[in-house]
């Protein structure tokens, strides 16, 4: 898993998506390069649902995806087509936390 989340994160570096936003000739590069976070994404709620259900699922209706990530099939994950899905900005899945000052 930690596999795919890596390749993921090189993948945002490449496309760098925040500079193609700049240029509206960029449009149809940007949104590819959203679709593909998407489907990274999405595949992430389901490699995580069996050890975190409850946080795979806040990332999965994030997605705006339809249904559960529990409903996915690792099957369908090949043919998943996110068009239409509507992302929302939510809270952080796993925030920081500020270690308690020392006594």
């Amino acid at each position: 898993m930690w596999q795919t989340i890596s390749r993921g994160n090189e993948y945002v570096d490449r496309q760098a998506p925040w500079k193609l936003a700049k240029d509206p000739a960029n449009r149809a590069a940007l949104e590819s390069t959203l679709a593909t976070l998407v489907r990274q994404l999405a595949r992430q709620a389901l490699y995580l649902f069996p050890f975190m259900p409850g946080k795979s699922e806040e990332l999965w209706k994030a997605l705006g995806a339809p249904d559960s990530a529990g409903e996915m099939r690792f099957d369908r994950l090949a043919t998943l087509d996110a068009s239409g899905w509507k992302v929302q900005k939510g809270a952080p899945l796993f925030p920081k936390t500020e270690p308690a000052p020392a006594a």
